[in-house]
């Protein structure tokens, strides 16, 4: 018979599991990404730089997750398996819209319609999840790191669901969830992002990558220039100042 604390252990050792197969999904893209730029022509042709993304391990990953939210009573555990699950969202969907080696100047003919509304449905998704968990959410600590992780991961959704408006051509819209985005790291950025750079590293990589991509939508449209400037100038700000306290700023780091 299977007791309360055998119900406990195996949902902590499924968040665990589906944890470490949002991180392997990321190496398996990293190193995707290093194989594919290292073969030879030779090796191209012949199969041999072909090395799997990492969309089936965040599959799994999701699995894992759907199975915890389908049998956990604690409010806890639930919590964590949701926002688990958006982060898996967000992987997949910055792996469609941002390959590694991608710049994010992106349009509609880079990324195929159909790649695009599974992007665009990934990320909403994981908005969704967040929206859920924060309007049900009594009481908020705001200096508390997770919640300060948490705001950093609702910005990360918001500029994926952004990026999808950009490429899509719907620059108005793209614009007003830019900034709801950036308005979420502002409130992160007193108490999370530039104070414990150490406890997530990630954050500042989704701001980051998040002021390139207003910047490049802005440098795009008329008399919005110089809000391209001044965003790209906190961009480059941020990486001189904090990301080498994030273990660099290589372009390899956006697929998460």
């Amino acid at each position: 018979e299977c007791t309360h604390d055998d119900e406990s252990k195996n949902e902590i050792a499924g968040i665990t599991a589906a944890q470490a197969l949002l991180n392997y999904g990321i190496a398996k893209s990293v190193i995707s990404f290093v194989v594919e730029q290292s073969a030879t022509p030779e090796e191209r042709d012949d199969g041999l730089s072909d090395v799997d993304d990492g969309n089936d391990s965040w599959r799994k990953g999701m699995e894992i997750v759907d199975s915890v939210l389908s049998s956990t009573t604690s409010p806890t555990m639930s919590t964590l398996a949701k926002c688990l699950k958006a982060s898996l969202l967000c992987s997949m969907s910055q792996s469609i819209l941002f390959p590694i080696g991608a710049e994010n100047k992106l349009s509609a003919k880079d990324v195929p319609e159909k790649q695009l509304t599974v992007a665009s449905q990934s990320c909403r998704d994981a908005l969704q999840i967040l929206d859920e968990l924060n309007s049900t959410q009594t009481e908020h600590h705001s200096d508390h790191p997770h919640v300060q992780q948490f705001d950093a991961l609702v910005g990360h959704a918001l500029s994926l669901v952004a990026s999808c408006y950009t490429i899509a051509g719907s620059a108005v819209t793209a614009q007003g969830l830019f900034q709801s985005a950036l308005d979420k790291y502002s409130e992160s950025s007193d108490n999370f992002l530039f104070k414990n750079i150490d406890y997530n590293p990630y954050s500042l990589m989704w701001y980051r990558d998040t002021l390139g991509r207003y910047a490049s939508l802005c440098q795009q449209w008329e008399k919005r220039e110089r809000k391209a400037e001044t965003l790209f100038g906190k961009q480059k700000e941020l990486e001189k100042e904090h990301m080498s306290k994030a273990g660099g700023i290589n372009p390899i780091f956006s697929v998460v």
